[in-house]
């Protein structure tokens, strides 16, 4: 028997709030996936620091901005539900809207900086 998505999945636009938790969350798991990764390697017998330098400029680039945007997103996320454990009035459907962009936002522009400063 085939499983089907509910239909309310595929006709409905998901909110911003359901897209940056979601994000939120997979951002995390590829964190998560990057440092075991990166142990692993180190586990057999290669240097991953040794490893990037070995990359041409463009893959260095994408690497770069595949550990920047997850680390940032995943730390600005954290940040925003401390800020929303301190002060619960922050709790409401317009002010959790607005931070959804702020969040995504900031993180795309400081993912952008950081990698700006670190390529030259």
């Amino acid at each position: 028997m085939k499983h089907k998505i509910s239909p309310h999945v595929q006709i409905y636009r998901f909110p911003i709030t359901a897209i940056t938790s979601i994000t939120n969350r997979v951002t995390g798991l590829g964190l998560t996936g990057i440092f075991v990764g990166s142990g692993l390697i180190s586990l057999a017998g290669y240097d991953p620091v040794e490893e990037y330098k070995k990359l041409n400029e463009p893959y260095k680039t994408l690497l770069n901005y595949t550990i920047t945007f997850p680390t940032v997103y995943h730390t600005y996320g954290g940040v925003r539900h401390f800020l929303w454990d301190r002060y619960p009035s922050l709790l409401n459907n317009s002010a959790v809207k607005r931070s959804s962009f702020v969040l995504l936002g900031s993180s795309l522009l400081s993912t952008y900086f950081i990698n700006e400063f670190i390529n030259k």
